[in-house]
């Protein structure tokens, strides 16, 4: 039974009892899922770090024998569609600040896909209608009962679709026109409280040549949510050009059906020992990161922002690889670590903290669902008397670990926790955000078109962090996206911090038993200027 959780979650079609979980490609988001899975199939509660101290099938079968029979989280029940539909503690979030800017682009998520083929329109608009029908928190608003944000949950909505023929334009006068329109869709203002948080568009160009547009507000949705309706919608594509029923099984649960259950659940259990683990995790938390600005920072904070781009090619890639296995430690906790010695070494600071994003769905009947689930984890990195690498790391991985354990809190419910000193022109706990982009990655495939383009994460040229470091693995390299608020940092600090980082992955791995404060920073040109040319000092008198 345990064999065939892993091989649903690593796509695999034999895992033998001795395969360690994490060699054959395994991660954080992964093991994650097996613990929900296990949940499910056993009815037994048991940590996520036994699947890090036992990664084998075997290992882990005799720490689920060990482990409790009760289990702590409740299922998840559908309840009545009243007037009074509560929202997730996220959706609260993010309602709350659209009340307070008066609607923004800041917390969309827009993409694009160009299509070489015969695209059936009609399919397509059916295809959409029945997502929308099949997700009740795409045919959802939001409305305000004395200062309470509710769900509206609607049944028969207009289609959020427009398109747009553009055929009888030349080649020049089409592709900036599908750069405005494009734009113009990514940049679209939602108003949560009279329309659908989801929009498509449909651009021609010619009878075998298209654009498809479409754009979620953040209240709806999130990376993993992505994921599922690029996948349904092609699967649901693909029935109705063929004139079959949609091949997609009924949800056992909807979003709103969460959001209660999250509610009931901690008013019922009071979190009371997971909050006093963070209290304690982060009493005399920094107020604002250390790192040196280029700019002062406004009083108020402002979200425009660039990024950076570069890539670890494939040898480094390996070497990172076989670096973690010899360790122990997955990818995240590695680049997490070797990104908080960077950050100590930049601000001259022992106590870095930062913030990572988590999937938040605990419930194996979360996983099909499209919604906004996703959670954040303020990591603590302690840097004081200048430890190895390899001695920091392993301090390291029981953190996140421990992190991992307790990440059932909601961040906002947390802040109203810890109650953090605040301010405009900063966000709170932390400023400085690492992703590692691990959800499974779904192309808009529709039946009959080839994909010539894919544009999953327009650019908004926007950051809600001060700085944010995405890093996504694919066949071959690793991709680093440094997102930085321009309000703060010049380009050139960025582009010379992503070539520091490299120098000391590079380091790392050369030799992991050097104190952190020893490890190489400086590329060779600036060894060069540095400390050859300027200290060139020599003179004839």
């Amino acid at each position: 039974r345990l064999c065939a959780i892993w091989q649903e979650v690593l796509k695999l079609e034999q895992v033998g009892v001795y395969d360690n979980f994490f060699e054959l490609g395994g991660h954080s988001l992964l093991a994650t899922r097996v613990i929900s899975l296990v949940r499910g199939e056993f009815e037994a509660e048991i940590p996520l770090r036994a699947l890090f101290e036992q990664p084998t099938v075997a290992g882990f079968a005799e720490a689920l024998r060990a482990a409790s029979s009760a289990v702590v989280l409740p299922p998840i029940s559908r309840i009545p569609r009243s007037e009074s539909l509560p929202l997730s503690y996220a959706q609260q979030r993010l309602w709350f600040i659209d009340q307070y800017e008066g609607g923004s682009a800041h917390y969309n998520m827009p993409g694009s896909v160009r299509l070489a083929g015969r695209l059936n329109a009609s399919a397509f608009r059916h295809a959409i209608k029945a997502l929308i029908d099949r997700h009740e928190v795409l045919r959802t608003t939001f409305e305000a009962r004395e200062g309470v944000g509710y769900q509206i949950i609607h049944q028969n909505v207009a289609l959020p679709f427009e398109e747009h023929d553009l055929r009888n334009m030349d080649s020049a006068a089409q592709s900036a026109e599908v750069m405005r329109l494009s734009q113009r869709h990514a940049a679209h203002i939602f108003d949560l409280g009279s329309e659908l948080p989801i929009r498509f568009g449909l651009l021609t160009l010619s009878a075998t040549d298209h654009v498809v547009l479409f754009n979620m507000h953040h209240i709806a949705s999130d990376g993993w949510s992505m994921g599922i309706l690029t996948s349904e919608l092609s699967a649901l594509y693909g029935a109705f050009t063929q004139g079959v029923a949609s091949p997609l099984q009924p949800l056992p649960v909807q979003y709103v059906d969460y959001a209660a259950w999250q509610r009931t659940w901690f008013e019922s259990t009071g979190l009371e020992g997971t909050l006093a683990y963070w209290r304690t995790r982060l009493a005399n938390l920094p107020v604002v990161h250390s790192l040196p600005l280029d700019k002062p920072r406004p009083a108020e904070q402002t979200f425009a922002g660039a990024v950076h781009r570069c890539v670890f090619e494939a040898d480094l890639q390996a070497r990172i690889g076989d670096f973690c296995q010899t360790h122990d430690v997955t990818l995240y906790m590695f680049l997490q670590t070797a990104f908080a010695v960077l950050l100590g070494r930049y601000s001259g600071e022992d106590d870095i903290v930062m913030g990572s994003p988590i999937a938040g769905r605990p419930h194996q009947d979360l996983e099909g669902l499209i919604g906004f689930f996703i959670n954040s984890l303020v990591m603590r990195t302690d840097l004081e008397g200048n430890p190895t690498f390899a001695e920091l790391l392993a301090v390291n991985r029981g953190h996140i670990l421990d992190a991992y354990e307790h990440q059932h809190v909601p961040f906002e419910m947390l802040v109203d926790d810890l109650q953090p000193e605040r301010s405009l022109g900063h966000s709170p706990l932390f400023q400085v955000m690492l992703t590692l982009q691990n959800n499974e990655q779904h192309d808009l495939r529709f039946s009959g078109l080839m994909l010539k383009e894919s544009a999953q994460a327009t650019d908004l040229s926007s950051t809600k962090f001060d700085l944010a470091l995405t890093v996504t693995e694919r066949e071959g390299a690793i991709d680093f996206g440094w997102g930085y608020n321009i309000t703060l940092f010049e380009a050139t600090t960025i582009e010379r911090m992503a070539a520091h980082f490299r120098v000391l992955v590079e380091g790392i791995l050369d030799n992991a038993k050097h104190p952190i404060q020893s490890l190489p920073l400086l590329t060779k040109a600036e060894e060069q200027t540095l400390l050859v040319d300027w200290n060139a000092t020599e003179a004839a008198y």
